[in-house]
């Protein structure tokens, strides 16, 4: 009779717990987001000579949306900032088909006058749609943002002439972003995370990144 009372009392006691779990994960939730990891740069063609990839690191908060059958939404708000080096062979090997093969030995040869790295600032609104029933299982999901894009690089140019020398550009505008990636949680309230994302800053000549990146989701 003892052990029965005693089964059911840690019945009871498991079923209001997650009862109780239940009752908190199906809320909206404030979340913070923790993020950094590799950017590679794409558009303009000539960004993927004269910059290497580089790295990035990112902070956000937001909120999370009560599960439905298939799975949940957030919404956020993010800050992101990416830096690239320099690439002096790269710059080189762009110069070179723009100018007569006379002036091979000066670009290939001469000290640059400068080289600076190439420097990327967004900020944006993103959805995340989460593919799991529960906030506390492994969840790929999918990522849409727009927002505005501030972007920097310094000059660039062979020591002794001015002939080659690449201006230095500030500039800023309106973006848009998607990607995807997956999350797992690791101890409540904290869940790890993956993604990769495109990144494309409406400009005249439009200027385009991705991102890889991991980091930590802190639920509130």
């Amino acid at each position: 009779m003892k052990s029965a009372v005693l089964l059911a009392a840690c019945c009871l006691t498991m079923v209001s717990t997650i009862h109780a779990q239940t009752d908190t994960i199906s809320e909206t939730t404030s979340e913070v987001y923790l993020m950094g990891g590799t950017s590679y740069p794409y558009l303009p063609s000539e960004t993927r000579e004269i910059w290497k990839k580089g790295w990035n690191a990112g902070v956000g908060y937001g909120y999370s949306f009560k599960p439905g059958a298939i799975g949940y939404g957030a919404a956020y708000a993010s800050i992101e900032y990416s830096r690239f080096t320099f690439n002096d062979a790269g710059y080189r090997s762009w110069l070179l088909p723009q100018y007569p093969s006379d002036n091979a030995t000066t670009i290939q040869h001469g000290g640059l006058s400068a080289r600076g790295p190439e420097m990327i600032l967004t900020a944006s609104l993103n959805f995340k749609a989460a593919f799991s029933s529960s906030r506390h299982s492994i969840a790929p999901y999918f990522l849409a943002g727009v927002g505005f894009m501030y972007y920097q690089r310094d000059s660039a140019g062979i020591q002794g002439t001015t002939l080659y020398t690449m201006e230095s550009k500030h500039e800023a505008t309106f973006t848009w972003s998607v990607g995807i990636g997956i999350e797992a949680p690791l101890v409540d309230p904290v869940a790890i995370f993956v993604q990769a994302k495109t990144i494309l800053g409406i400009f005249d000549d439009p200027r385009q990144f991705f991102p890889f990146s991991g980091g930590l989701r802190i639920r509130l």
